[in-house]
């Protein structure tokens, strides 16, 4: 029997706080409803998350991984990629490679990201990676620019730790399936590859699981067709890029960081039928207050101390 307060008592209130938005996300997206498998799942995707911040990459850029010479155009690309493996690397790797590499990334990750790539990249390499703020309302003309001077553009197509609640109006996002759920996929990057005619590709720095060597996977999702609407090709282009991750995550589970954030942003919806009453709800405390978190809708309800306690003996117990 997997005792969730005995867990929730040991790791304190906010590591049981996150867990309970991983799980519904988990629930949501794998239709995975067992609570146990669901923490052993967290916990691995926490340790995988320390491995690669504790990563040195100047020691695996000693041994390149691949030649990209075969697989990209010389020509500028739209690279889409995800949270997932150990995507620090993918810039690093693409320099190496003698391209140049224009990063699209949140204003709140911004200074982060400057930081850390200043630390461990070459200096040789500074002029050819560059950050370019996604709410920047001069976003596109920047990236035409950074294109017309031989710069690909890196996307990460899941947010990322910065994200927060987003009020983005709808119309910035589409619904795309990804395994078991639909989730909410921002359409503006691909926007731009369409406009400016770029071939997109995903990559993926991944480790395969067996035997902990670290692998770049490279796909040829597209380029623009005239025949076809911008807004048939945004869409046809995230749904490919989202079963593409669909089945990085089937496959290693916990190298996909984003199930610790994707509630706040794609809202998924799932298409599973995986909310029986016993799985559906989990207690949680925030700033000494009381809640029930209904991973279904994610719903979030405030409870007292007594209706709290009640909520542990009815849903702290998972076999």
């Amino acid at each position: 029997m997997f005792d969730c307060n005995a867990i929730a008592q040991q790791y304190g209130e906010a590591y049981w706080r996150e867990f309970a938005f991983f799980s519904a996300n988990v629930q949501q997206v794998l239709g995975v409803c067992d609570t146990a498998v669901q923490f052993e799942l967290y916990t691995a995707t926490k340790e995988f998350g320390k491995r690669q911040a504790m990563l040195d990459l100047r020691e695996v850029l000693d041994h390149p991984i691949l030649d990209l010479g075969d697989l990209l155009p010389i020509a500028p690309c739209f690279l889409a990629t995800f949270h997932y493996g150990y995507y620090r690397l993918l810039p690093l790797l693409l320099l190496q490679q003698g391209r140049r590499i224009a990063v699209i990334v949140s204003d709140d990750a911004l200074a982060d990201q400057q930081l850390y790539y200043a630390t461990v990249m070459e200096q040789c390499w500074a002029d050819t990676l560059v950050f370019v703020r996604a709410e920047d309302t001069h976003l596109f003309f920047k990236i035409r620019k950074l294109v017309a001077r031989g710069y690909d553009i890196l996307c990460y197509m899941d947010g990322g730790t910065g994200v927060g609640r987003d009020h983005a109006p709808d119309t910035k996002y589409t619904r795309i399936k990804l395994a078991g759920a639909a989730v909410r996929a921002r359409k503006g990057a691909l926007d731009m590859a369409y406009l400016l005619a770029l071939p997109v590709y995903m990559l993926r720095s991944e480790v395969d699981p067996r035997t902990d060597i670290v692998a770049l996977s490279i796909e040829a999702i597209g380029t623009r067709d005239r025949a076809i609407s911008r807004e048939t090709f945004v869409v046809h282009t995230l749904q490919k890029l989202y079963d593409a991750l669909g089945r990085a995550i089937q496959w290693d589970s916990r190298q996909w960081e984003g199930w610790l954030y994707m509630h706040r942003d794609m809202k998924p919806q799932s298409q599973l039928d995986c909310f029986e009453d016993q799985c559906r709800f989990i207690p949680f405390q925030l700033y000494g207050g009381y809640f029930l978190l209904d991973k279904m809708c994610y719903g979030i309800y405030p409870l007292d101390g007594r209706q709290y306690a009640i909520a542990w003996q009815k849903f702290g117990y998972c076999a």
